[in-house]
């Protein structure tokens, strides 16, 4: 399948196979992390690549450690650093206060969920600022797991990778 790309602000266009894991394209060599960005960041739709919608789940526990909202959101880093969120809140320690009208930045979420709050059950509903279109939504479920529902292939690779754990549920 042929793929053509642009790559940084200097617009240069590229031309070859989807790139994957270890993958050459005319002399670029790109790590699937990149790819995906690539293809994120200009908006191709490959014949349902990027509109596939992945639902993964994990423990929330891991080695007794509680990685909260705060800690999920900066695992993801760049990749929702531009968001803005709704905050479904049906119980937190301590209670946070949001208001479930209000879109918050990653940065303020960050502010308000850090290592000392625990979302126990919850939903932080995410999207870029300049979108009216949501496409990661974080799911804290009874305090035991993460639901991640996304259309957004990177960051669900991204998940992935750093909870090996996860899979996917059938259903949100």
């Amino acid at each position: 399948m042929i793929l053509e790309a642009v790559f940084g602000p200097c617009k240069q266009k590229v031309r070859g196979s989807i790139p994957l894991v270890g993958s050459h394209v005319k002399g670029l060599f790109l790590d699937r992390e990149e790819a995906f960005s690539i293809l994120y960041s200009s908006e191709l739709q490959l014949r349902g690549l990027m509109t596939e919608t992945r639902m993964l789940s994990f423990a929330a526990w891991r080695d007794g450690h509680y990685p909260g909202l705060g800690e999920l959101l900066a695992t993801l880093g760049p990749l929702v650093a531009g968001y803005e969120w709704r905050m479904i809140i049906d119980w937190s320690n301590p209670s946070v206060e949001v208001s479930a009208d209000a879109w918050l930045s990653s940065a303020e979420v960050l502010r308000r969920f850090d290592a000392r709050v625990q979302l126990i059950d919850g939903e932080a509903i995410g999207r870029g600022v300049s979108s009216s279109v949501s496409d990661v939504r974080l799911r804290a479920f009874d305090s035991s797991s993460w639901d991640v529902w996304t259309t957004r292939p990177d960051a669900a690779w991204r998940v992935s990778q750093l909870y090996p754990d996860a899979a996917e549920l059938e259903e949100w």
